[in-house]
This record gives structure tokens, sequence and C-alpha cells, in this order.
């Protein structure tokens, strides 16, 4: 089951203008986590957080980021470090044994041994409105009103075939077809070889379902 968009030329563009704004920021500060370790950890998320903040203002963004927090933790005397989501963790301790139980599922072991941060990782998000999605109006036309003729295609091992050709403008939700066959956009085209069915849905997407041309 493959899923085309509609304008799938401009797909790119539309996720990249959709896409929430993001900001990582990481400070190296080797903190040994044993007792008292707390108040530095929070103080070096709390000041990365106010330098966020600060930029996006700088900005003009329009509101203020959330964050997520991720310590880079190490047994003391190693040279590798697991990233540790800080989310539910609310506890010193509780991130200790979360480090225990991501180091024992990557490397196959823990050690008794201490615990070391070596970077604090903060990632400041600022969500974009994202608009909704208009829907394709549906008219009732028949499929025929959608096809613009027929010529004939190679389709690689399936050899040539005659080939409807449709207007990608023209089809509509709920329209169904098999290939071999082809969708002309202004500015795309899909191929639709011998053997799959093609749905249209209420936003004009093409859900290409493989081999099923006769379900």
């Amino acid at each position: 089951h493959v899923i085309v968009p509609v304008n799938s030329s401009a797909f790119s563009a539309w996720g990249m203008l959709l896409s929430d704004l993001r900001r990582d920021y990481l400070r190296t500060s080797l903190v040994d986590l044993d007792d008292g370790a707390d108040a530095r950890v929070e103080a070096l998320f709390s000041e990365l957080e106010a330098t966020a903040t600060a930029d996006f203002a700088e900005d003009g963004a329009a509101r203020a980021p959330s964050f997520e927090r991720f310590a880079d933790m190490r047994y003391l005397g190693q040279e590798h470090t697991v990233k540790v989501p800080m989310a539910g963790a609310a506890t010193l301790a509780a991130l200790i044994d979360r480090f225990h139980a991501l180091h024992e599922k990557r490397y196959t072991y823990r050690l008794d041994g201490a615990v070391q941060l070596v970077n604090a990782h903060l990632v400041a998000l600022v969500e974009v409105p994202k608009p909704s999605l208009p829907e394709r109006p549906v008219t009732g036309a028949p499929l025929a009103a959608a096809q613009i003729g027929t010529r004939r295609v190679t389709f690689d091992r399936q050899g040539a075939h005659d080939a409807a050709i449709y207007d990608g403008l023209a089809l509509e939700p709920g329209m169904t077809f098999a290939g071999p066959a082809v969708v002309q956009e202004p500015s795309a085209t899909l191929v639709v070889p011998p053997g799959h069915r093609v749905a249209i849905d209420r936003f004009g997407n093409y859900h290409v379902h493989l081999g099923a041309a006769e379900a």
C-alpha cells in the first residue's frame, strides 16, 4: 500500500513550511551524579533554557518554546556515552536507573560504578500553526470524465500495454481504477503498472494497492 500525495512535486516544501521550529543546545560539563548533583544539573539546563528563550524571542517567534531535556551519560572512565531522555525522571536516582537500563539495552551489560553526565542536551521547540487541509469536492462525475485518452506505454518487465491516461485534477474522492494507467498533474506524473489498483481519498491523495487490481 503506497500513498502518493496530491501535488507531490511541492510536498517537500509543504513539509518544510509546516515543520515546527527547533533548536538544539548542547553543553559539555562533566558532572559526577552523586548526592548533591541535582542542583548542578538543574542549573545547566536552566541556563540553556534561558538562552533558547532569548534566541527565539530575538527571531520574533510568536510564542515561547517548549523544552525537551536529554543527558549524555556514561560510567565513570568510559569514552562513549548514552543519550538518556529526562522526561518523567523526577529524581536523579530515577535518571540513573534509566541510564543503567538503556546502557544494558545497547551494550548488553550494566555496571555498579559511578555515573557521570557529560553533555546537557536541550531541544527547544516552537510549534508552527497547522492549517486544515482542504478536502477535494465530489461532484458525482464518472471516472470516464477524468480520462483524457489512451496511449501505448512500456512498463519495464510488464512490457508494453495500452494505458488509460487520467487528469489528476479531475479525479474525485471515491474513484478507483486499475493499471496500466498514467495520472498526469501539472507538475507530476504517477505511473501505475498493470496489476495495481488506485483509490482517491478525500484530499485527493492516491492510494496505490499493490497487486490488488481485482480487489
